[in-house]
């Protein structure tokens, strides 16, 4: 009977002391991964990924090169015309990551000295900071591939005009038009050896 209890008890302890050596190598890993997460600088996805103002900056006064689509459109507009959906579907289809800003509760000086700052590339008739737009960002500018190829997108009035009509970017015309902005980028970097930092 005492053999039966120590066997037992022994049995009980053995259980016990394994669960809790399972337990605490379940915490380390678990401890690790959150604090490699903690070390991991942000990583943008694949498609759009939301960027505040300050970040642009530091991005640029770190020479970085990389897509920014801008647009200027209250939420309730973006929203109802599946704007931001569109785009990031066009940009996973061609693996393509890119930042997006909403210039439309930003303070108009700080946009104003940040669109001087960018010093566009060439004289633009499409200026991203007015009209809206997918562009390229590299070497401390901002550069609109729709000027390079003599192309127009006046993407902030299309967008209100679209949200008044009750469509969506994800109509087939308003679609392809999003992949042709898209592809005007991909040629234009590819034209100009631009390599992406990400």
């Amino acid at each position: 009977m005492i053999v039966y209890v120590m066997r037992k008890r022994f049995l009980v302890s053995l259980i016990v002391m394994s669960f809790l050596l399972v337990l605490s190598a379940c915490g380390d890993d678990g401890e690790a991964k959150d604090n490699k997460k903690k070390t991991e600088p942000d990583k943008p996805e694949v498609g759009l990924n939301k960027i505040t103002l300050d970040k642009i900056v530091a991005k640029k006064n770190d020479n970085e090169a990389f897509y920014l689509l801008l647009f200027d459109a209250n939420k309730e507009d973006v929203k109802k015309t599946k704007f931001l959906d569109a785009y990031d579907k066009a940009l996973k289809k061609q693996d393509i990551t890119a930042y997006y800003l909403n210039m439309n509760d930003k303070d108009k000086k700080t946009l104003g000295s940040l669109e001087k700052e960018f010093k566009q590339q060439s004289a633009s008739s499409h200026n991203p900071f007015e009209d809206g737009g997918l562009t390229v960002v590299y070497d401390g500018k901002l550069d609109s591939p729709f000027d390079y190829y003599a192309k127009a997108w006046v993407l902030n009035i299309t967008l209100e005009r679209l949200s008044s009509e009750k469509g969506t970017f994800l109509q087939d015309d308003m679609y392809n038009d999003i992949k042709k902005g898209i592809q005007y980028n991909l040629d234009y970097v590819k034209e100009h050896d631009i390599e992406l930092t990400y």
